[in-house]
């Protein structure tokens, strides 16, 4: 789960650029055996 909290977002988000920066966490997450849906509260 990847969350914004835009009420401490320092300037303007820019949602596809974020999606670029963050890619490779999607990346390691599916090699992880993450998928969409999964939730793992601690």
């Amino acid at each position: 789960l990847k969350a914004i909290d835009l009420r401490q977002a320092a300037s303007e988000v820019l949602l596809p650029l974020e999606w670029v920066a963050t890619l490779d966490l999607d990346r390691q997450a599916y090699e992880l055996g993450y998928s969409a849906g999964d939730l793992t509260l601690a």
